[in-house]
C-alpha cells in the first residue's frame, strides 16, 4: 500500500481488537488475517466469512462489534440475525427474502435493510447457527441456503437491487465446541484442551461428525473457523477492570 496510513492500519489490527477482546489471540489473529488479505486481494468475489465456535460468555459477538469499529470506524456498524429462531424455510425466507404471496413479501427484508443501511459495508452477525433447524427441517438444509451469499460477491433484492457483498464481513456464531470443556475443572486442564483441538482439521471433522454440519458448508469458511478460548481467571479479571 502506497498510503502510510492504510499500511499502518492493517499492521496495527490486532492490537486495536484486542482493546476489546480479552483472552482471545487466536481469533483475533485469525480475523486479522483474513481482513489483510480481503485488503490485498479487493478483486476476491466472495465475501469474506469467518466461524465462531464455543462456549456462551467467551467473547464471539464482542469480537464482532470490536470488527465493526476496527475495520469500519464505527462500532455501530454491525447488525445482529438471530438464526437460533430459525426453523424452517418459512424463518429463514422471512429474514432474507420472503417467498411472493406470503405476508412480508412486499417490504424490504431484514438482511436487505441490512446492506441498505450500510452500503459502504458492515459485520453482518449471523448468531447461533447452530441451533437452527428442526425435527422437520435439519440445520443443513438451512444452511445450505447461505451458498449463494457466502459464493458470489453479490446479492440481488427481489426488486433487481444489486449490493456488493465484498464490502461486508460477514460472522457466524455457534456454541458448537462447548463440549470440548465439559468436566474439565481448572483453567490449565480447559486451556491445554483448547491447544489440542482448536485447529482447523480437528473443527472441521468434529462439526461434520458429530453435528452433521453440511462439508460444503463449513468448506466455504475456507479456514476462518476458530473455537474461542475457555475464560480463565486472569482474564475474567481483566474483563472486570474494563467494566
Amino acid at each position: 500500500f502506497s498510503n502510510p496510513d492504510e499500511r499502518a492500519k492493517l499492521r496495527s489490527i490486532e492490537s486495536e481488537l484486542g482493546k476489546d477482546v480479552f483472552g482471545q489471540p487466536i481469533a483475533i489473529k485469525m480475523v486479522a488475517r483474513g481482513t489483510r488479505a480481503r485488503k490485498l486481494n479487493p478483486a476476491m468475489y466472495q465475501p469474506t466469512a469467518f466461524l465462531f465456535l464455543g462456549p456462551t460468555g467467551g467473547g464471539k459477538s464482542e469480537l464482532a462489534k470490536a470488527m465493526a469499529g476496527v475495520i469500519y470506524g464505527d462500532p455501530n456498524r454491525i447488525e445482529r440475525f438471530d438464526m437460533g429462531n430459525v426453523k424452517n424455510n418459512h424463518d429463514f425466507a422471512n429474514i432474507f427474502n420472503p417467498p411472493k404471496g406470503v405476508v412480508g413479501s412486499g417490504t424490504i427484508s431484514p438482511f436487505e435493510k441490512f446492506l441498505s443501511d450500510f452500503p459502504e459495508g458492515a459485520v453482518g452477525l449471523f448468531d447461533e447457527i447452530g441451533n437452527m433447524g428442526s425435527s422437520e427441517v435439519p440445520k443443513g438444509q438451512l444452511m445450505a441456503k447461505f451458498y449463494p451469499i457466502l459464493d458470489e460477491g453479490k446479492w440481488v433484492s427481489p426488486q433487481g437491487k444489486v449490493y456488493d457483498l465484498r464490502k461486508y464481513r460477514f460472522v457466524f456464531t455457534s456454541n458448537e465446541g462447548e463440549e470440548f470443556f465439559q468436566g474439565l475443572t481448572t483453567d490449565d486442564l480447559r486451556l491445554a484442551q483448547s491447544k489440542l483441538v482448536n485447529n482447523r482439521e480437528t473443527l472441521r471433522d468434529f462439526l461434520i461428525r458429530q453435528h452433521r454440519w453440511p462439508e460444503a458448508f463449513v468448506g466455504r469458511f475456507k479456514g476462518n473457523i476458530t473455537l474461542f478460548e475457555p475464560i480463565v481467571a486472569a482474564v475474567r479479571e481483566k474483563i472486570a477492570r474494563k467494566f
